[in-house]
């Protein structure tokens, strides 16, 4: 009705148990606990038939309350709640949407900042091995393997780490590919960006196909934006909430990641750093100085009052006075043209991950570009830079066609290689 997404988030379930008593007690209460994970279907079966005939959402929201507790998916004096709860934002003064002018529902994939998104997150059984996928079965054994990588720190800490890989377009053709190349390696891959399975091609075979799990979060085009805001994929991935994690590796679609040249995985690691100090290029742009301005009175006027945003406003003034040896305040700071750095591949350990996504969150909201987002953020922790000779973004001679001249397994990462740009991989397909 408001061309947004719906969630469904049932409520939390309690299992408990005693080592004695009742045990049909026990039962009784758990089926009433999951009653309404046993009811999701039906739930889901009504709402797709249910139409409110009214014309604000206010009045829709308590509706379609009544018809939860007719139907019994809810208690009684539930829906009255949801009336208080109505009644409370309105005496506040907040505005409900205004309900989409059309008969037909359909995805609105031309929003920012949606707060329910399409994601997908799939676990398998722990086992000695994470990578057990069928393009094993023809490489070494998996207790080879386990044998192997056991006996590797690098490989040991990539098991315990989240590979979160950032397309700028819809994604296409290439996932089979990069599956195959680094999810059986890392404890979790996700895919990031526009993610319409519909449209997906593997181009009639010529690429490998998908392989499951396949774990994505959904970026509309909008909110990527030809990858001006492919920082906002992490921010995204901090609200899975995913726990044991060592840390959060984010590299763009097209750069490959030798990753068994290890990195120090309780630091942040960029592979140039903020070396780039010239007020050029994307400063120049809506995305660059007039997003920062907009950053700014984001932290210092629209979120003043805001505890969690001003702890993120501080602790990035905290962090430029604890690692530049000269800065301004951090309004001056985060509002001078001091340069940009191009960022398709970062680490991010996870004890620092709350702190990244929140300003990043901010960032996003400005409409800052990706490269000053990711410089100023860098500005304000301490970090790991490679050497020089163990990255390569393919600037010298024959550019990005030589790239095949200038890769060499000794480099971290080298940007860019268009994996769909190989042409036909058939005869190299595992």
């Amino acid at each position: 009705m408001v061309d947004e997404s719906v969630g469904f988030y049932p409520s939390n379930a309690q299992d408990i148990r005693r080592a004695r008593g009742d045990y049909l007690e026990d039962i009784e209460k758990e089926r009433k606990g999951l009653g309404i994970y046993i009811d999701t279907g039906r739930i889901v079966e009504f709402l797709d038939k249910w139409e409110c005939v009214q014309e604000e959402i206010s009045v829709c929201m308590i509706l379609l309350a009544e018809e939860f507790r007719n139907g019994g998916f809810w208690n009684n004096g539930d829906d009255e709640l949801v009336k208080d709860w109505i009644h409370d934002l309105k005496s506040i003064g907040y505005q409900f949407p205004t309900r989409g002018n059309h008969t037909e529902y359909t995805v609105c994939e031309d929003i920012r900042g949606a707060n329910c998104r399409r994601a997908n997150v799939e676990f398998e059984a722990e086992t000695s091995i994470t990578a057990i996928l069928d393009v094993l079965m023809k490489m070494p054994s998996p207790r080879q393997l386990a044998k192997s990588h056991a006996e590797n720190r690098v490989l040991t800490d990539l098991e315990k780490s989240v590979l979160v890989i950032t397309s700028n377009y819809p994604w296409n053709r290439t996932i089979g590919v990069l599956q195959r190349m680094y999810q059986p390696f890392f404890g979790l891959t996700i895919f990031c960006g526009p993610w319409f399975p519909e449209k997906y091609d593997d181009g009639a075979g010529e690429f490998p196909k998908m392989l499951h799990p396949f774990n994505y979060i959904h970026l509309t085009p909008t909110e990527m934006n030809k990858g001006y805001a492919a920082y906002y994929c992490l921010a995204k991935v901090k609200e899975l909430r995913l726990t044991n994690v060592l840390g959060y590796y984010v590299m763009a679609d097209d750069a490959t990641f030798n990753f068994w040249n290890g990195i120090k995985p309780h630091r942040v690691m960029h592979p140039s750093g903020n070396l780039h100090h010239k007020a050029d290029g994307w400063w120049n742009r809506p995305n660059g100085m007039e997003a920062a301005l907009a950053a700014r009175e984001l932290f210092e006027q629209k979120y003043k009052f805001d505890p969690s945003v001003q702890a993120i406003w501080q602790q990035f003034e905290r962090g430029l006075k604890l690692n530049n040896e000269t800065t301004g305040n951090v309004s001056h700071v985060l509002t001078t043209a001091d340069g940009w750095c191009v960022s398709d591949l970062y680490y991010i350990p996870s004890t620092g991950l709350d702190y990244y996504a929140g300003l990043m969150e901010v960032f996003f909201e400005a409409n800052l570009f990706h490269e000053i987002a990711i410089s100023k953020y860098l500005r304000s922790v301490p970090h790991e830079r490679l050497n020089r000779s163990q990255f390569d973004h393919l600037y010298g001679p024959g550019g990005r066609s030589a790239w095949y001249k200038n890769y060499n397994g000794n480099l971290v990462m080298i940007h860019p290689i268009k994996l769909s740009f190989l042409g036909d991989v058939k005869q190299r397909k595992l």
